[in-house]
């Protein structure tokens, strides 16, 4: 599994935890931290 693909999965994951409602815009990798944009 390639390194991109992980993050990707990170990602996924991410977005399926959150309520439906909040629109997600990005979700970057900050060092050792996640920050996750959010429209509303």
């Amino acid at each position: 599994m390639s390194f991109e693909s992980e993050l990707e999965r990170i990602k996924n994951e991410i977005v399926q935890i959150l309520p439906s409602e909040i629109k997600v815009k990005k979700i970057e990798f900050e060092g050792t931290e996640i920050a996750v944009y959010s429209e509303n």
